[in-house]
């Protein structure tokens, strides 16, 4: 199962159009959990009810729903009476990691011994004391022959490969906080995925556009 952080913001939008981004990501929530994800969490950026953005953590089997992602329109009477008016979002995903260094007891390290070479003597080189740990779903892998002993290169090898993993868990999610950033400042305007409506009975969808397929 994969995590994500699916993001709905008003970019530099006005305050108007908050109101729906706080509708549409309410959807979206709705949407993905009908798809089977497992909502963990939202946060809010901004009026709890008018936010300039939203973020959703998922956990998924599935990838988003299909027309989710990109520009959503609303057209509304937002600033009048007398002029309908279009407000544009947008809804961006990017993965989060989902190793951590907790995982590496599971069965998804694979432990193997091989004859270790170099200096050290005749006994560390006619005895397998080295040790290979690879973690099979990133396949990150480190070799450690340091020790004479083969339980000591174990542990050895298990703490260098926690270390990669956390160094690629930090790099991973680094990576995803400057997306989520960049995402939450730009929306592009028109060429919309869906066309919204905001009535008296709340949010309405009204068109899934053709690029959204």
């Amino acid at each position: 199962m994969s995590r994500w952080r699916f993001t709905v913001s008003s970019g530099t939008g006005p305050v108007e159009v908050r109101s729906f981004v706080r509708e549409l990501a309410d959807a979206l929530t709705a949407a993905l959990a009908h798809r089977g994800a497992t909502c963990e969490h939202v946060v809010t950026h901004g009026n709890e009810a008018a936010p300039h953005s939203v973020d959703v953590i998922v956990e998924s089997f599935a990838p988003a729903p299909p027309g989710w992602l990109g520009t959503h329109v609303i057209v509304a009477g937002l600033r009048g009476r007398r002029t309908r008016k279009r407000w544009f979002v947008g809804v961006a995903a990017v993965p989060l990691a989902t190793v951590t260094a907790s995982e590496l007891y599971s069965a998804d390290v694979t432990l193997e011994t091989c004859r270790a070479g170099g200096a050290g003597g005749q006994h560390v080189n006619r005895t397998e004391s080295a040790v290979r740990a690879t973690h099979r779903p990133t396949g990150i892998s480190v070799r450690v022959e340091s020790e004479r002993s083969q339980h000591q290169n174990k542990r050895s090898a298990l703490i260098r490969l926690a270390e990669a993993l956390t160094r690629r868990t930090a790099e991973r999610n680094a990576a995803a906080a400057s997306a989520r950033r960049a995402s939450a400042r730009f929306v592009e305007r028109g060429r919309p995925v869906m066309t919204w409506t905001l009535g008296s009975e709340g949010l309405v969808q009204v068109e899934v556009h053709e690029r959204a397929s």
